[in-house]
């Protein structure tokens, strides 16, 4: 069950020996600002270091030339597809997954080659900033799904299906996509190391419980099976396992 910001600082402080904190506002004093700050610090730098299953998400892009189409760019915008979430690909491949198969990616150099193949029958994708290009240009509502790590780690659940994402902790009340406790030993420790004391201890336990959450929280073993011979195999052939997460 996930906690609020406000009760994994805490949990910090309580750990700290540190006055207890009641809540988080505007007017909080310098304790609760530096950790605020190495909560976010952590909660960002985890979200950079890995690709954490809890921050996966899908998105189904329909290409019918209008939709979060850009024809400055001839792109689709993948912050507008993504409702401003899209930090990276998780996968290698974009998939067609109606049709069974897998959208490479492309250089740009041979993007540039391969724009007069019109006629060719398979596509790949160069991604271009916040841009998804496609070569050849898709056929009128094709579908192309990816799987891919929202940029926000906060959240507020506002219904049981419904949810309010953030770039970063701020006011207590949010909620976060990442371990509570993965969080609680690293704000611990770098809190630590921010006030001048001897870290050494916390890190490691920071590091050791985090390198163990990997091994299970990795959303490549759910997904690889989208890698595994989707070019060619017929509908019959290929059979999709029953996913473990609703997006």
């Amino acid at each position: 069950m996930a906690i609020t910001c406000l009760k994994i600082i805490q949990s910090v402080a309580y750990a700290l020996n540190l006055p207890e904190i009641n809540s988080i506002n505007e007017q909080y004093d310098s304790n609760t600002r530096m950790l605020m700050s190495c909560l976010n610090q952590t909660a960002e730098e985890l979200s950079i270091d890995f690709a954490w299953i809890e921050q996966l998400a899908k998105c189904t892009l329909i290409a019918d030339g209008k939709t979060f189409y850009d024809t400055g760019m001839d792109g689709y915008d993948l912050q507008l597809a993504t409702a401003n979430q899209f930090d990276r690909f998780t996968t290698s491949y974009l998939y067609n997954i109606a049709e069974h198969k897998k959208i490479a990616e492309i250089l740009p150099d041979e993007k540039i080659e391969r724009d007069s193949l019109k006629s060719q029958t398979f596509y790949k994708f160069m991604r271009l900033g916040n841009f998804l290009i496609f070569v050849p240009t898709l056929p009128l509502n094709y579908q192309v799904d990816f799987y891919y790590q929202r940029s926000s780690y906060a959240y507020t659940q506002n219904s049981l299906k419904e949810k309010t994402f953030y770039p970063d902790f701020s006011y207590g009340e949010e909620l976060s996509l990442l371990d509570a406790k993965l969080l609680i030993r690293g704000t611990i420790s770098k809190y630590r190391r921010a006030s001048g004391d001897d870290n050494s201890q916390e890190e490691k336990i920071f590091q050791d419980y985090k390198e163990a959450l990997q091994n299970a929280h990795s959303p490549q073993a759910m997904i690889k099976y989208f890698d595994y011979r989707l070019d060619g195999i017929s509908a019959n052939e290929m059979i999709f396992p029953t996913p473990v997460l609703t997006f």
